[in-house]
């Protein structure tokens, strides 16, 4: 009688192991989404998920400089963006936006000799390097923005740097 409970304690926890691992199996899914297709199956789209990118970038001319320290997590960019000349009052703030393609527009909010001012703000990725766009502005809905975003008219080239305390 014994060697029959012994099997049957076996089967249980074999049939246990199998439906825990079945289980198991069906429901972990790769991150994504399941995309309908007109033939009424569906397909798994993968999500590509990059790790977030953070870093310090200093753009120094004679005793002027300006900081960029830039975070990007998928397509959502974040930045703190002081402008500090020598002797001056500067400009400090941060800007919001979205990247694509290594570009970056994002609208960047800031205080400048007392009042605060919103402006929009186009940045190139170049590896190590990141070249602000800039061009006439026009005010747009209480924004300053590029009039023509495909046409800079200077460039300001920023390079990784130490991070402003």
């Amino acid at each position: 009688m014994k060697l029959t409970n012994l099997k049957s304690k076996k089967k249980y926890l074999a049939t246990f192991i199998i439906c825990a691992l079945m289980t198991l199996f069906t429901s972990c899914k790769d991150k994504g989404a399941d995309l309908a297709k007109g033939d009424g199956s569906t397909e798994v789209q993968a999500e590509f998920v990059p790790s977030p990118i953070t870093g310090c970038y200093v753009h120094a001319e004679g005793r002027d400089t300006t900081w960029l320290n830039l975070k990007i997590e998928g397509e959502n960019v974040t930045a703190m963006f002081d402008w500090m000349p020598h002797q001056k009052d500067g400009a400090t703030g941060f800007f919001i936006g979205k990247i694509k393609d290594n570009q970056i527009t994002a609208k960047y909010t800031y205080k400048i000799e007392g009042s605060s001012q919103t402006e929009e703000v186009i940045f190139n990725v170049d590896g190590d390097r990141i070249i602000q766009q800039k061009g006439p502005l026009e005010e747009v809905g209480g924004i300053m923005v590029q009039k023509e975003k495909s046409k800079p008219t200077q460039q300001t080239i920023f390079v990784k740097g130490p991070c402003r305390n």
